[in-house]
C-alpha cells in the first residue's frame, strides 16, 4: 500500500495532463483500499485542487474526514482549510479553528500558520469588541513568530507570515508599536519577494532614504500584474523625487 501511494505521488508530481492525474488517482485508490491513510488524503487533494475530471469539493471533505477519524495527522489541517473557505462543507470559523488546533496537537506546523491567519481574519469582523480584537491579534502574533522561527516552515507561507508580523508590530497588538521590529519583518518579507512588503518599504523610506525607496518600488514593479505598484510609480513620475527620479509624464 505504501509503495502504491509513493507511486501515485511520483505520477502526480510529474503530471501535465488530466490523464496523468487520473493515473495517480488510480494508484491512490488501490492503496486506500488497503487502508493507507496518506492515499486517502491525496485523493481528497486531487478533488480539492480540481485536478481530476468531475472533481468535487464535497468528496474532498469526505476523504479528509475519513482520514482524520482514522488518525491521519494532515487530514485535520485540510479539514480546517475546507471549513475556513466553506468548500465542500458550510463555512464555520470556529470549527476551522478547532481543526487547526487538533492538527497542531499532532505537530502539524502548517496548521499554526493557518490558525494565525484565521485569528487575524476574525479580528477584522465588524463591531468586534476592542478587547477581543486585541486578544485575537496577540495570539496570532505569537503563532506567527513561532512559525517563522521554525526551520521546517513552508517558504511561501513564511514570507506572508513575515509581512503579517511587520503589520502586527506596526499596530502594536498588545504592546506599544515597535517601528524597528515592523521594519525588520517587512524588509525580511520584501527580500523574499513580497510585493506588498516592498511597497511598505517604499513608503517607509521615501523621506529619509529616497533612492532606497525608489529601488524597492522598482522591484515591486518587476511584477507586471501588481497594479498597485505601477500606480504608485505613476504617482511618483508625475512629481519626481529630487536627485533621484525625474518627472516623466510619458
Amino acid at each position: 500500500a505504501g509503495a502504491l501511494t509513493k507511486l501515485g505521488d511520483l505520477i502526480r508530481a510529474q503530471a501535465t495532463t488530466p490523464e496523468d492525474f487520473e493515473r495517480a488517482r488510480d494508484r491512490y485508490l488501490e492503496a486506500a483500499k488497503q487502508n493507507d491513510l496518506e492515499a486517502v488524503i491525496n485523493l481528497g487533494l486531487l478533488h480539492y485542487r480540481g485536478q481530476i475530471p468531475n472533481a468535487q469539493s464535497t468528496l474532498a471533505f469526505q476523504y479528509f474526514d475519513t482520514a482524520a477519524k482514522k488518525g491521519a495527522v494532515g487530514a485535520w489541517y485540510w479539514l480546517g482549510v475546507l471549513y475556513q473557505k466553506g468548500e465542500g462543507v458550510e463555512a464555520n470559523r470556529e470549527t476551522a479553528k478547532k481543526m487547526f488546533k487538533r492538527a497542531m496537537a499532532d505537530v502539524h506546523l502548517g496548521a499554526k500558520f493557518k490558525l494565525a491567519t484565521s485569528l487575524l481574519e476574525e479580528a477584522e469582523v465588524p463591531k468586534m469588541k476592542p478587547k477581543t480584537q486585541i486578544q485575537l491579534r496577540v495570539e496570532a502574533k505569537r503563532l506567527l513568530l513561532e512559525y517563522v522561527l521554525d526551520e521546517k516552515r513552508h517558504p511561501a507561507n513564511a514570507v506572508v507570515a513575515m509581512r503579517l508580523l511587520g503589520e502586527a508590530f506596526e499596530r502594536g497588538d498588545g504592546e506599544a508599536p515597535n517601528p524597528r521590529a515592523a521594519r525588520y519583518w517587512h524588509e525580511a518579507a520584501a527580500l523574499e519577494g513580497d510585493g506588498t512588503a516592498m511597497l511598505w518599504m517604499m513608503r517607509a523610506l521615501k523621506t529619509k532614504e529616497p533612492q532606497a525607496s525608489w529601488n524597492w518600488l522598482e522591484k515591486a514593479c518587476a511584477d507586471v500584474t501588481f497594479a498597485e505598484a505601477h500606480y504608485q510609480k505613476g504617482l511618483i513620475l508625475l512629481e519626481g523625487i529630487s536627485q533621484v527620479v525625474k518627472v516623466d509624464l510619458i
